[in-house]
């Protein structure tokens, strides 16, 4: 894949994306997990988002080191890199690696908890539906009790915080990934 196009380098055209799609991710994130009766409406949204945003930093990052050797060899048409700019592209591009990671990370934990949530639903449905009298009773059977509920309602507690953890995480990181990306530059 080329590092550039029409001979501008292809990491600034590239960085809007993880900036955009990060928060979005992120705040999405918190209101599929806190807000339950939203779940439904933005599930969907949540796992696209969440493929979409580590696919957009890694193509974001690897053009970025592309960009950055280019930088401080001074092959970019500018000087090379003084030592200390060197150390703020290194700074740029260590919360970029991290980003990567906390974005790959989201993934699982929001397919995990999702699955809890549809579980929960699902044993939701089969509770609310009417029972039929059979014959020569007094009263329909009573609903059998879910009883995964206890567990599944633990469990997803633990990867809601999780995941509400890691998106955050992910939230900061991506700020300040952009903000040392901008103080190298300006």
């Amino acid at each position: 894949m080329p590092d550039t196009v029409d001979g501008l380098p292809l990491h600034p055209l590239l960085v809007h994306l993880p900036l955009v799609l990060v928060p979005m991710l992120v705040l999405l994130l918190l209101a599929y997990v806190l807000i339950p009766p939203l779940r439904r409406r933005v599930g969907w949204a949540v796992v696209i988002l969440a493929v979409l945003a580590p696919v957009a930093v890694f193509f974001t990052r690897w053009t970025g080191k592309s960009f950055a050797d280019s930088i401080i060899a001074g092959t970019s048409g500018a000087a090379p890199a003084t030592p200390e700019k060197a150390e703020q592209i290194a700074e740029h591009g260590m919360f970029g690696d991290w980003l990567l990671w906390l974005t790959i990370a989201v993934l699982p934990l929001t397919l995990l908890f999702g699955g809890l949530e549809r579980g929960r639903r699902s044993a939701r449905a089969r509770a609310d539906r009417p029972f039929a009298k059979k014959e020569g009773e007094d009263a329909p059977p009573k609903p059998i009790d879910d009883p995964a509920a206890g567990g599944r309602k633990l469990f997803m507690v633990v990867i809601g915080v999780l995941l509400i953890a890691t998106a955050a995480a992910a939230g900061y990181v991506a700020f300040k990934s952009g903000h040392t990306g901008a103080k190298t530059h300006w």
